[in-house]
């Protein structure tokens, strides 16, 4: 999260590595397949990180800092009472399953499964499908658990629409998943 606005200078050195190379008239793989690889993998990192944060480290300055600093702008649940639950982080029991399904299976299995589709292997391009389907899954029933106690989370955050604002961000896989069933599959040989 402190390293993140050196992200941009890095992606755009990458991106112009890559005019260049197109430009050189070498092999290299499709535009579209880099710019949807690397939002699937900002996307991916950015929901393991602050999970991350709450699961393992929600009693570290950085991470009371980050978290509660969050919950005091867009959702209520990672401020009031936090760190109050048996499992520490946001006391929220329901919450904390989706994060540990997140944190544990979900979002590393994205994050490698990424790195094999930007190398154009093909089980990297049968894995995003596979992890973009189970991040719709996790996105909708996050959802649900989320609406039930609406009035408690966001009732406390500062602009009350918060979640639902940040919550845009977790459709990705929207957006993805038309792209992964149009991709032409021979590309992905290896």
């Amino acid at each position: 999260m402190i390293l993140g606005p050196i992200g941009p200078i890095v992606l755009g050195i990458a991106l112009w590595k890559l005019y260049k190379s197109v430009k050189a008239g070498t092999n290299v793989r499709p535009w579209a397949a880099t710019v949807i690889a690397t939002f699937c993998m900002v996307d991916g990192l950015i929901n393991f990180s602050p999970w991350s944060f709450d699961t393992f480290a929600h009693n570290t300055v950085l991470g009371e800092t980050f978290i509660t600093g969050y919950g005091r702008f867009f959702d209520g649940a990672f401020y009031v009472d936090y760190n109050s639950g048996a499992l520490g982080g946001i006391p929220n029991t329901a919450e904390k399953m989706w994060q540990y399904l997140a944190v544990f299976i979900l979002m590393p299995m994205r994050v490698v499964s990424v790195w094999a589709f930007m190398q154009m292997r093909t089980w990297g391009l049968h894995f995003m499908k596979v992890s973009a389907w189970l991040y719709l899954f996790l996105w909708a029933g996050y959802t649900m658990a989320m609406s039930m106690d609406f009035e408690e989370r966001m009732a406390t955050s500062e602009f009350g629409l918060g979640w639902w604002l940040f919550n845009l961000f977790y459709l990705s896989p929207v957006f993805v998943l038309p792209y992964l069933y149009t991709v032409d599959k021979s590309r992905w040989c290896r």
